[in-house]
């Protein structure tokens, strides 16, 4: 894995609390930016964002302001983050035509909120106004004594308005009392270098797809959407469901007659399965044992009478997720939306599925005195142990293969 990096700078309201953070493209530790393509550092602080760092990590619950081109809000089809997370600056030298105008209404409609970065007198964005959440106004280039009469010509506008490069508790304290709420800049906090480590490809993908997989609000047409794009995981859940594991009478040929025979809660589960088989260069044995923990977990639910197998077997899964993506269990729940059942249970073996979980890898490790306690009656656990090994010694050569 290689490093990457991305600063943060903080945003305050006039009680001095953080309202959000600009996150900034660094190349590397030196804090300076060193920009050669705005498209692409703007792209790489989007992907260290959400994909590498978390953007939890780097703002929790509040805003990012993230600087943003007009070729990436004019390609918003494919802009893949979730809207209420993101302020976009636009930038001064952003040419507002009809084009940029009609995108910054439509992502404004579906939930994003935007901000004016560097406004100042004649500036050719005065049609965009009326359509951002913040004016931000850099007192170094207009200087503290022309503020006021900017603030006059912006008149009515619901817009807040934002002083960066505050640079002194005078300037602080001048545009409080001019009744500038929020600001920015190196007399509160310099940006601060944020390093995170950069996963393989593979990894990446899977954790992507994981996450569209598992989102609650996924429905049958998307999952089948989702898989559909791709070839491999397509290709896979096909040969897989034609095994003679599952011995159909008439052969699955399609992602739709396929998603119509499992149904969406089955068809996570295995398509989950077959993404972690796609990691490179993790042994074989590491999806054994997912495999193993899955089922074996799956099994003693239904020793339980649980009526939720999937969730059991999915906790049992996604038991390994440390070991096959090298990241903490913490930061990959982060980043999925898996049922809150499934994040108790792997993060503190909570509930029935976090029982089931303790109970297998404690029979993993030997200690049967944990075992004996657990509350499943006679030999149920060797059983489910015994038939969880035979059941992934026979799957595993259809996902992995």
């Amino acid at each position: 894995m290689t490093n990457v990096y991305i600063a943060r700078q903080p945003i305050y309201n006039r009680r001095l609390q953080v309202e959000g953070y600009e996150l900034l493209f660094r190349s590397g530790e030196e804090n300076r930016a060193d920009v050669h393509d705005r498209d692409r550092a703007t792209s790489t602080v989007l992907r260290n964002a959400f994909m590498e760092i978390g953007l939890g990590h780097l703002v929790g619950e509040k805003p990012a302001f993230i600087n943003f081109t007009r070729n990436l809000l004019l390609d918003r089809e494919s802009f893949p983050y979730p809207y209420e997370k993101v302020v976009l600056e636009l930038p001064a030298y952003l040419e507002p035509d009809a084009e940029v105008v009609a995108a910054v209404a439509d992502l404004r409609r579906r939930g994003c909120r935007f901000a004016l970065d560097n406004f100042g007198f004649s500036d050719p964005r005065v049609p965009l106004v009326d359509l951002v959440d913040y004016i931000k106004l850099n007192l170094q280039e207009l200087g503290l004594e022309k503020i006021p009469e900017l603030m006059g010509h912006l008149g009515g506008c619901e817009a807040k308005l934002l002083a960066h490069c505050v640079e002194s508790q005078q300037e602080y304290v001048a545009c409080r009392e001019l009744g500038i709420d929020h600001f920015q800049g190196f007399f509160f906090c310099r940006p601060e270098i944020v390093k995170g480590r950069r996963l393989p490809a593979s990894r990446l993908s899977t954790i992507r797809l994981l996450s569209q997989l598992q989102s609650p609000d996924v429905t049958i047409e998307e999952l089948e959407k989702i898989i559909a794009q791709d070839v491999s995981l397509s290709y896979r859940l096909l040969r897989y469901l034609n095994s003679v594991q599952f011995g159909l009478v008439s052969k699955i040929d399609s992602i739709r007659h396929a998603v119509s025979y499992l149904g969406l809660d089955n068809l996570r589960v295995w398509a989950s399965v077959i993404l972690l088989a796609r990691i490179d260069e993790k042994p074989v044995e590491l999806l054994k044992t997912s495999l193993v923990r899955g089922k074996m977990c799956e099994l003693l639910g239904r020793e339980s009478g649980e009526s939720d197998h999937g969730m059991f077997f999915m906790v049992g899964l996604f038991s390994t997720l440390e070991a096959l993506l090298d990241l903490p269990i913490g930061d990959i729940l982060q980043d999925l939306p898996l049922a809150e059942g499934i994040k108790l249970a792997l993060l503190g073996y909570a509930g029935s599925p976090g029982e089931a979980l303790a109970c297998v890898l404690a029979y993993e490790r030997g200690e049967w005195d944990a075992v004996d306690d657990a509350p499943y009656p006679g030999d149920t656990v060797s059983q489910a142990y015994l038939r969880a090994i035979a059941w992934a010694e026979e799957t595993i050569g259809e996902v992995a293969g």
